[in-house]
């Protein structure tokens, strides 16, 4: 007999936070002081969270055209604001007139009866972002989700990630370190890769995750990027990657893209599911 499959059997897939007078998540606004981390918003009231979800979805939308910026955005649970997924990475941008939307997807528990909320940081002050989440409701049991989330190459200093250059046209550039030595083995792995700065080319890029010292293994590969000259980007974030890394080991990342120009050169983070 097969083995049962644990794809589908979920009851329904339902947002928080989402604000149907604006069509948009819930307006997330950073410190009054850049790369601060301002106050948390609730996307989901404890007494309003009746189910345990196993994945969650955090879809976040850099509204524009406002002054560029860029984010770090974090999902907390509780009255402590306990962050179980960190530095979500995002960009706005003055250059275009639409929005800039980014989503996540990580297999992460969170309980039922746990407040849930998002807050962030900017690199300018008192900037804001539109934040909601969207949680599958399992009918069938299946996987259990991780506990939380590590971002490895994340720079809350600059509100940023870590910097990686490509090499010259349709050419890998030199690898580079996103964490020397991980301290927790991880399940799997999403991984964004945004141009923190102006001047965008448009163009396709790609890059390679891999492990270990020395040339590294490479353990994810083939994905696309394209971004245009008014500072939009498709593709920015990778699906969640269910490759596992044991702990103690190095990460490091490789670019390339199709023209030799810096404006392909990204901040990368990788988030490890723990």
């Amino acid at each position: 007999m097969a083995d049962f499959s644990m794809v589908g059997g979920g009851a329904n897939a339902i947002e928080g936070g989402f604000d149907y007078t604006a069509t948009s998540g819930k307006t997330i606004t950073a410190s009054g002081t850049a790369d601060t981390v301002g106050t948390y918003v609730e996307m989901v009231a404890s007494g309003d969270n009746d189910f345990t979800s196993e994945e969650v979805y955090i879809v976040i939308m850099g509204p524009g055209p406002t002054s560029d910026a860029t984010f770090l955005v974090n999902i907390a649970l509780g009255t402590s604001d306990t962050v179980i997924i960190p530095n979500l990475f995002a960009w706005r941008s003055a250059a275009n007139s639409g929005d800039s939307i980014y989503i996540y997807h990580f297999p992460v528990r969170i309980n039922s009866g746990e407040a849930i909320k998002a807050g962030c940081q900017s690199s300018v002050a008192s900037a804001t972002v539109d934040v909601h989440i969207i949680r599958p409701k399992k009918s069938l049991p299946g996987f259990v989700g991780g506990g939380a989330v590590t971002a490895y190459g994340a720079n809350t200093a600059d509100t940023g990630g870590t910097a990686v250059v490509r090499g010259g046209a349709n050419a890998f550039g030199s690898w580079t370190e996103i964490d020397a030595n991980i301290d927790e083995e991880i399940k799997g792995f999403v991984v964004a890769a945004i141009r923190p700065v102006t001047s965008w080319g448009t163009g396709r890029l790609t890059f390679d995750v891999g492990v270990g010292s020395g040339t590294p293994e490479i353990i994810y590969s083939g994905h696309l990027i394209h971004n245009s000259g008014d500072e939009r980007s498709q593709g920015s974030i990778t699906p969640f990657i269910g490759v596992s890394v044991a702990e103690g080991e190095r990460l490091a990342i490789q670019a390339q893209a199709e023209l030799a120009n810096t404006d392909y050169d990204f901040d990368y983070i990788i988030y490890g599911v723990r």
